[in-house]
């Protein structure tokens, strides 16, 4: 099964090929990304197309560079991500401060294919483990119809 991942940033207009890099590389590993506009005010109210997409998603992925400037919107959809206890990865440049609990990858910005393949694996990695507690899920499921069978057979 697909899983959502919604990919925030705030990167230089001229850094935003990796961010769909990455969305591309998410999509390869079995995910539905979805990239923000940011057409809204970030002080505001988030919008609900925007919103609906946080609420939904399974992972949440954020994407911050020294020379991006839409900050304000990354920190807003993060705050979102947090109070729908989303899971969360941020993929930063070094100097960037991020709490120390936060799941986190360092841009490395001699290969940025380098950064792009970590972040595909750990999509990849939580797509595995989203589709085994999935299964289990299922499979305990099955089990209590099992017993439920049996003891009406008794």
């Amino acid at each position: 099964m697909n899983f959502k991942v919604f990919i925030s940033h705030s990167v230089a207009p001229r850094e935003l090929g990796v961010v769909y890099a990455m969305a591309n590389e998410a999509a390869k590993r079995g995910a539905s990304p979805f990239v923000p506009d940011r057409e809204w005010e970030p002080k505001g109210v988030i919008p609900e197309r925007i919103r609906s997409h946080l609420k939904e998603t399974d992972y949440l992925l954020a994407i911050a560079t020294s020379s991006g400037f839409q900050l304000d919107w990354l920190n807003r959809e993060v705050r979102e991500g947090l109070r729908e206890a989303k899971p969360i990865l941020v993929v930063v440049d070094k100097g960037i401060r991020v709490p120390s609990n936060t799941n986190r990858i360092w841009i490395n910005r001699t290969n940025p294919v380098k950064t792009i393949q970590m972040v595909s694996t750990h999509l990849a990695e939580f797509g595995r483990d989203k589709k085994t507690k999935e299964f289990l899920t299922w499979i305990g499921i099955g089990g209590l119809f099992f017993l439920l069978l049996l003891e009406k057979e008794k």
